[in-house]
């Protein structure tokens, strides 16, 4: 289970100080007019919509993750389902 917390700068600060082993990943998914950002970090995460692209959240998120080499998550499959 993946707890949401509300506020990026939140989610942001503890990734600066989270253990080493902890998941460090981060999903983009785009429909139409709207972006949705998922950013996990351990059990925690954070998920918002956003309309403009040159939102200057949205470019934090982006760049933290890129400059802390989150993975970039692309998709999902049931365990059992990844192997054919």
């Amino acid at each position: 289970m993946v707890n949401i917390v509300k506020k990026w700068i939140e989610l942001k600060n503890y990734a600066i100080t989270a253990p080493g082993g902890a998941v460090h990943a981060f999903q983009v998914c785009e429909e139409e007019k709207i972006t949705e950002v998922r950013v996990q970090v351990g059990r925690f995460g954070f998920i918002k919509e956003y309309s403009d692209l040159g939102d200057s959240e949205l470019g934090d998120v982006m760049s933290f993750c890129d400059l802390n080499r989150f993975l970039e998550v692309s998709g999902k499959v049931a365990d059992d389902r990844f192997f054919e």
